[in-house]
């Protein structure tokens, strides 16, 4: 928590102890792993009140506290929780309420009564006060609502949305108090219950907004590029996601082809100008990151800042620590194979006599077949990985085209031609709407509605679009129903201890439906938010460009 002066709008210290050191706003951080720190409340006494550490524990525990700005004193008030369980409070009154996540606690104090306790409206019971409230919330059995997913009015098993991260505060309104709880509104107070009401239904409701024209999304698309371009080279993305569970994604941009492919498929969009200066910034990344070296991770090292927010100081100067690399793990490949797919793209679009080099430079890394550790059952766990394999065999054919060797490494081209066959028809037949993560691995559910349409391109599109279309419809249905603001980047709501969506869900299923429904771009220009990033959203970009080049 961070207290500004209005006057100028620098950060508010003061010097208690008159050592010539600031002191600064006494809230430590409280809550699970990402997201920002619950606001403050203002008591009627004119007191700041926040969530704050209270014991250094074997797991963190913390009360509210009350701080007179100014002062070096802190008053304590409530019951003690878990750090790691994110609570929300609010006030009316002289009391303030507390609603701790997962619908496990609601209670609320008098500040003027030594902040005990005046009442628990529920403690690990809310069901059976409430019977039915989380009708659309699957619980699985073990730590008390640590792990579920919101289901709807369906029996989904594909859910991504949890309570563990955001909460709603009790909200005090004439004699009743509310709270919404598991896609519940429940309503405490006086008088006869009224018990469980039939649910609301969702609504269709007239489109007012205008679609967003050709000429709208390629400005955006300029706007977009010319701000990498003024920045130079960019290093990864940072965005934490809290408990995320795939290392090896955690890390936003941080594979060179994904520039690479990004600013290509970009390039025939662009005003004459852009494309010279689009093409001079891809020929240094080439350089940089393809020939001679091909690097597999662009590091930290180097380029500056996508995200809005400065890094702290010590942080920023860590940085040098993390350069760029040639191998790194997690993955079933050495070297990420679509970025073949993002060299044919550059030779195709921007570079036509960089064919041959970079034809050769594939060929160095190429792995055919695919490694023995990507089995079937290692495709199920996960397919995106299966994408990234066809996208490569598809992107080095092309480049061996128009590096003219297919008659020299005809024997190179049978045996990716056999095998690329191969992966094609595994995607299809292992294709499966329903997550490989059920009730084991459960911290793994959060790429459920993302993980068949990672690492998507055209050719894997059309191909579905032709073999299994009425499944990708049915999935890509129930994704939108389970998880409406799919759309919607940094999204407050994950699974696990976290708050932030992963970044992977708006390009995802945004390019399954360009494509593999073959969305028009009416339709796909409603689905376009705004950038993670302040710059190099390359996400944000690759759905610009499907939406200029849709029907």
């Amino acid at each position: 928590m961070i207290v500004l002066n209005t006057v100028n709008g620098t950060e508010y210290t003061l010097d208690v102890d008159h050592d010539g050191y600031p002191e600064y706003a006494p809230a430590a951080y409280w809550g699970t792993h990402s997201g920002n720190q619950y606001p403050p409340i203002v008591g009627p006494d004119n007191t700041l009140y926040f969530n704050n550490i209270w014991q250094k524990y074997y797991d963190a525990q913390g009360k509210v506290m009350g701080w007179n700005i100014g002062t070096p004193y802190l008053s304590v008030i409530g019951a003690q929780g878990a750090i790691a369980e994110p609570q929300a409070i609010s006030g009316g009154g002289t009391l303030i309420y507390r609603s701790i996540c997962c619908d496990r606690v609601g209670d609320h104090y008098d500040i003027y009564r030594n902040g005990i306790r005046t009442q628990n409206l529920w403690g690990y019971d809310l069901d059976s006060k409430a019977p039915g409230y989380d009708d659309m919330w699957t619980i699985l059995p073990g730590w008390p609502r640590l792990q579920g997913w919101h289901k709807g009015n369906t029996n989904s098993i594909n859910g991504i949305y949890h309570n563990h991260g955001d909460q709603n505060p009790i909200v005090p309104y004439g004699n009743m108090l509310f709270i919404h709880r598991s896609n519940a509104i429940i309503a405490l107070g006086p008088g006869t219950p009224i018990g469980k009401l039939p649910l609301l239904e969702i609504r269709s409701a007239p489109s007012t907004s205008q679609p967003l024209t050709v000429d709208n999304l390629k400005a955006r698309l300029e706007t977009e590029i010319s701000k990498m371009i003024q920045a130079g080279h960019l290093r990864p993305g940072y965005y934490n996601q809290g408990n995320f569970m795939y290392d090896e994604l955690a890390d936003y941009f941080k594979n060179p082809g994904d520039t690479l492919y990004t600013l290509s498929i970009a390039y025939p969009h662009l005003s004459a100008s852009l494309q010279q200066q689009t093409r001079a910034y891809l020929q240094r990344e080439f350089q940089d990151y393809f020939d001679p070296m091909m690097y597999v991770s662009i590091g930290w090292a180097e380029g500056a800042a996508r995200e809005w927010m400065p890094l702290p100081p010590e942080v920023q100067a860590d940085l040098s620590n993390f350069p760029k690399r040639t191998n790194l793990g997690g993955f079933s490949w050495s070297y990420p194979p679509h970025n073949f797919y993002a060299m044919w793209k550059y030779v195709q679009l921007v570079e036509p006599n960089q064919a041959v080099r970079a034809y050769d430079l594939a060929k160095g890394k190429l792995q055919v077949p695919v490694p023995s550790v990507a089995t079937t059952d290692y495709f199920r766990q996960k397919p995106y990985e299966l994408n990234a394999y066809i996208a490569g065999y598809v992107g080095f054919l092309r480049l061996q085209e128009l590096a003219g060797r297919t008659t020299q490494d005809s024997q190179l081209r049978t045996q990716v031609t056999n095998e690329l066959n191969r992966l094609y028809e595994l995607r299809v037949s292992i294709f499966s709407k329903d997550t490989y993560w059920v009730d084991t691995v459960y911290h793994k559910r959060s790429l459920n509605i993302a993980r068949n349409f990672i690492y998507l391109v055209p050719e894997l599109g059309s191909y579905l679009s032709q073999n299994a279309r009425a499944r990708v419809d049915e999935a890509i249905s129930e994704y939108q129903y389970i998880a409406p603001y799919w759309f919607v980047s940094r999204y407050e709501s994950m699974m696990n201890e976290g708050v932030m969506s992963p970044l992977y869900n708006y390009p995802a299923l945004f390019q399954a439906k360009a494509f593999i429904q073959n969305a028009s771009r009416s339709e796909l220009s409603k689905y376009l938010d705004v950038p993670a990033f302040e710059k190099g959203d390359l996400f944000y970009i690759q759905n610009l460009v499907a939406a200029i080049q849709a029907p």
